[in-house]
């Protein structure tokens, strides 16, 4: 789960592999969703699924769309409150609130600049 990107071509994941991705699992505290298909969870478990995706990825820069829309209130705490903790850990994270309501978490978050040259888009 979101390891890919660190695979030589054709190599199973490794036994760090399956650690990182599952503390992110355990970070989100999804574990529950672990054995389950994706096309047999809810939307907003989707959402989640796909956060810790991100997180195990151990990326630069986690650029995050509405990152609670389909959540319900509890979950889209859960997702706020990870957002503030990788921004104070010093993880960029590029964030699109879903609504004004959630500026509090902006807060954390700090700004970076964005250039456009052609196609590409350049994170400074």
């Amino acid at each position: 789960m979101g390891r890919t990107p660190h695979l030589r071509f054709l190599s199973p994941p490794s036994g760090e592999d399956y650690r990182i991705a599952r503390e992110a699992i355990e970070t989100l505290r999804i574990s529950h969703l672990s054995e389950k298909a994706f096309s047999e969870i809810s939307g907003g478990e989707h959402q989640l699924v796909l956060f810790a995706r991100a997180l195990a990825q151990q990326t630069r820069l986690i650029i995050l769309d509405e990152p609670t829309a389909h959540l319900d209130y509890g979950n889209q705490v859960k997702i706020l409150n990870q957002i503030q903790i990788l921004a104070k850990g010093g993880q960029r994270l590029g964030y699109c609130p879903k609504d004004a309501i959630y500026g509090w978490a902006i807060g954390y978050l700090s700004v970076i600049k964005i250039e456009v040259v052609g196609h590409a888009i350049y994170f400074v």
